[in-house]
């Protein structure tokens, strides 16, 4: 297939080699085993997932993106004759559909060991939760790799950044005048999204939370749409 737009190249260039897709897939597995297997309270396993989460997408969007810079990506998409919002949200997109192939397997096996849910309601759930996560936490990173200018400053930003939103999200449990902090702030963050999903898929869904088929499968769909306009465009319509 001849790419016909950032969307695929990105996608043909991530996946084109088996090695380098091997890496990817397994350096995140491994790294997500011991939360799925290793003994350990429900609260630790899902944080521990939730902030590998966070660095194979946000920090790996932000330290990505910057890199890029430095290779002189970005002057080689600027001249392209696309819209520059149209490449930036190609370059999301992209960035969150391989995050997704990375994390599918360690959230997965974590889903198949310790699900108790007897309906698909929260696995549904837990899949648009990572979906929206992905998105988001990429579009952050990319927001990041913005403001930087070298790589040395992009690592420092984007690991204060990873912590703040792990802080943020509830991950670490605070008292006092903190905790009122991230009771506001967490209903916002996409890894509270993700962390909630988690927990109801391994509790009984009742206690935290129900997610209306429905309701629950918007952001699912929206990427699955998002994906499939892109990427069926053919070389006709790249021509015109």
């Amino acid at each position: 297939m001849t790419p016909s737009n950032v969307l695929q190249l990105e996608l043909a260039a991530a996946f084109s080699s088996r090695r380098a897709l091997a890496l990817r897939v397994g350096v995140a597995l491994l790294l997500g085993l011991p939360f799925v297997f290793a003994p350990m309270p429900l609260r630790a396993r899902v944080g521990g997932l939730c902030v590998l989460t966070v660095f194979v997408a946000f920090f790996g969007a932000a330290v990505g993106l910057v890199r890029r810079r430095a290779e002189g990506q970005w002057t080689r998409l600027a001249l392209l004759p696309i819209p520059r919002g149209v490449v930036w949200s190609d370059l999301l997109l992209a960035g969150s559909v391989v995050d997704l192939v990375q994390m599918a397997p360690a959230l997965g096996l974590y889903a198949l060991v310790h699900s108790r849910a007897t309906m698909g309601g929260a696995v549904l759930g837990a899949a648009a939760a990572l979906c929206a996560s992905l998105v988001a936490l990429n579009a952050l990173g990319m927001l990041l790799a913005v403001a930087v200018q070298t790589n040395a400053e992009v690592h420092l930003a984007a690991a204060l950044g990873a912590g703040a939103l792990v802080f943020l999200s509830g991950l670490v449990p605070t008292a006092g005048p903190l905790a009122g902090v991230v009771a506001a702030a967490s209903p916002f963050s996409p890894v509270a999204w993700l962390e909630r999903a988690l927990r109801a898929l391994a509790a009984d869904p009742s206690s935290v939370g129900h997610y209306p088929v429905l309701a629950g499968s918007m952001p699912l769909l929206i990427l699955a749409a998002w994906v499939a306009a892109r990427t069926v465009r053919g070389p006709r319509e790249s021509e015109e």
